[in-house]
């Protein structure tokens, strides 16, 4: 029988009683795995972070996503796949060299999908992400 333990951390990230508002968890642990809802580059008041700067999102997002992992007791080494979503795949394949660090010696699976609009029209990408102890 599987353990499923759902949450989500106050990591300054978007604000917890958002996700409680629509029924959604943030981490959904499965056992030894975690699957994490989508990230985008906001604050914990929902502002935008780095308006129009592809570079500057991603960072947002890999912090964010690195102190969800933290809540989990792990860190990117864990990361077993991601998904990302991107408004323009070319602006944000320009700055891979950012996952690429933020993942190295330790490559998960990466898909990138092109989309036409995210959840604001100011986010350039969305990250869903899969770890596993």
């Amino acid at each position: 029988m599987s353990t499923i333990k759902r949450s989500t951390p106050d990591v300054g990230y978007i604000d917890p009683a958002f996700y409680k508002s629509i029924n959604v968890s943030q981490t959904v642990r499965v056992n030894d795995t975690v699957h994490f809802s989508g990230i985008v580059a906001a604050t914990g008041q929902g502002e935008v972070v780095a308006k129009g700067d592809a570079a500057g999102q991603i960072r947002a997002v890999l912090r964010t996503l690195e102190r969800l992992l933290a809540e989990e007791n792990m860190d990117f080494s864990n990361l077993v796949s991601t998904t990302v979503y991107a408004t323009d795949v070319d602006a944000l394949g320009a700055q891979l060299a950012l996952f690429a660090a933020a993942f190295e010696g330790h490559p998960p699976t990466m898909t990138m999908i092109e989309v036409k609009r995210l959840a604001s029209p100011d986010y350039l990408l969305e990250l869903v992400a899969i770890a596993a102890l």
